[in-house]
C-alpha cells in the first residue's frame, strides 16, 4: 500500500489504522464470522451471494472450503510504524502470501484494507495540518491557558456516513487533538 499522490497538494500521508483494521477484520471478524462457523454455513453463503451477483456457475466454492479448511489467513503483513507521516511514493505496508495455495487471499486482504485504511489516514492527515496551524498562531491569538491540544474539537459522529467512519475518523483525529465528540 503506497500512497502515490495528494490532491491537496502535501507530500506526506499520516500512516494510522492498521492495528485497528487487523483486530477488527483479519482477527475478530474472520474468526466469528468464518473460521468459527461450519465450513458448509460458510460455503453456502458464498455461493447465494456470488450466484446472485456473477451468476451460477461463474465461481468456485472450493477455493473459500479449502481456506476454511486451512484455519488462518494465509498471509504476512509488514508495517511502518503507526503515527508518522510517510512520504508519497513510499510504501506504509506490505502483504505476502506465507501458502502456495492461497495466493488470492493477499490481494482480497489488500482491497478490504484499502476501503479501511484511507478515510483513517486522511483525517490524521487534516487533524496534523489543523494542528500546525494552531501551533503556528496560537501564542499570538489565545489569551487563556487551554492546551493546545484542546483548542480544536472533532464531531465525527454527526456528519459521517456510518459509525464506524466516525470512530476511525474521530480516531485519526485524536493523533493531534484530544476533544473529540465521538464518544464510541
Amino acid at each position: 500500500m503506497t500512497p502515490r499522490m495528494s490532491r491537496v497538494h502535501d507530500d506526506y500521508l499520516v500512516f494510522f489504522g492498521l492495528q485497528a483494521f487487523i483486530k477488527e477484520y483479519l482477527i475478530d471478524y474472520f474468526n466469528n464470522e468464518f473460521f468459527n462457523k461450519p465450513a458448509d454455513e460458510v460455503c453456502a453463503e458464498y455461493e447465494r451471494v456470488l450466484s446472485n451477483t456473477l451468476g451460477k456457475g461463474t465461481y468456485s466454492v472450493e477455493k473459500i472450503r479449502a481456506l476454511h479448511n486451512l484455519g488462518y489467513l494465509p498471509d504476512k503483513i509488514c508495517a511502518l510504524p503507526e503515527g508518522p507521516r510517510v512520504p508519497m511514493h513510499i510504501p506504509m505496508l506490505e502483504i505476502s502470501n506465507t501458502h502456495p495455495d492461497f495466493p488470492w487471499v493477499g490481494q482480497f486482504l489488500e482491497s478490504l484494507m484499502s476501503a479501511y485504511l484511507w478515510h483513517p489516514m486522511i483525517s490524521a492527515n487534516v487533524g496534523y495540518w489543523y494542528r500546525q496551524i494552531v501551533d503556528r498562531y496560537y501564542a499570538i491569538s489565545v489569551d487563556d491557558d487551554v492546551p493546545r491540544a484542546k483548542a480544536l474539537g472533532d464531531f465525527s459522529i454527526r456528519g459521517q456516513h456510518s459509525l464506524e467512519s466516525a470512530v476511525t475518523s474521530s480516531a485519526g483525529w485524536c493523533l493531534s487533538f484530544f476533544n473529540s465528540a465521538t464518544v464510541p
